[in-house]
């Protein structure tokens, strides 16, 4: 259940506070009729990056795994028909799944969403998929002043710091995917949510549904 609703007029955003410690923040807009947004941040992304370099392959990972009951094909051609759309991103301070559909959509668009984080896939061919693509993204920025710049120059502008530029192509291939589930996992499991939608929306129908897929998270 919402158990305390703060109305900030001034921006036009309605808060809702769940029983469960999750955060709904609505704002309804016109700029694109009958589409919805919807972002949902959790935990603290790269400021707790256990391995330099595992956000970038992680982030590639749960993109290219689908989720536990279908892989990313499978699920690419079960939403063939629908125009909801979900993206993982690791940020420098959350992890965030944006979603995009239509508004007629919403419900599915809350399906979506709550299923990567509540049956997330690790998969070992997304984990290959994902080190060569790496791996040819290495390739090029060898090749250029650019690309050297993002490799070695940024880190050493920045005194050593491991948070800035590219780690090594042999330290990259030390990543495993053991790291990217043992990692992610907890987060996507126990991290208390923030959810953000923005669009053209019925709030009433917009709180049921995020009390129904995320109110017991």
């Amino acid at each position: 259940p919402v158990v305390k609703k703060v109305q900030y007029s001034e921006i036009g955003v309605e808060r809702y506070l769940f029983a469960n410690g999750l955060v709904l923040n609505l704002k309804q807009t016109d700029f694109e009729p009958n589409e919805i947004n919807v972002a949902v941040l959790l935990g603290a992304g790269k400021l707790l990056e256990p391995e330099p370099g595992l956000a970038m392959l992680a982030e590639r990972v749960v993109r290219e795994s689908g989720v536990g009951g279908l892989t990313r094909e499978q699920l690419s051609a079960a939403l063939a028909s629908f125009a909801s759309r979900v993206q993982f991103q690791i940020g420098e301070d959350n992890f965030a799944f944006f979603g995009k559909g239509l508004s007629a959509e919403s419900e599915l668009l809350f399906q979506l969403l709550s299923t990567h984080i509540q049956d997330p896939a690790f998969r070992p061919d997304a984990y290959r998929r994902s080190m060569e693509k790496l791996e040819q993204m290495y390739g090029q920025l060898q090749s250029s002043v650019e690309g050297a710049m993002q490799l070695r120059g940024e880190r050493f502008l920045a005194g050593g710091n491991q948070r800035y530029g590219l780690i090594s192509p042999a330290a990259l291939k030390r990543l495993g995917l053991a790291q990217v589930e043992n990692w992610l996992a907890p987060v996507f499991r126990d991290a208390p949510l923030e959810i953000s939608v923005v669009g053209d929306f019925e709030p009433a129908e917009i709180v049921r549904l995020a009390g129904r897929y995320f109110g017991g998270h």
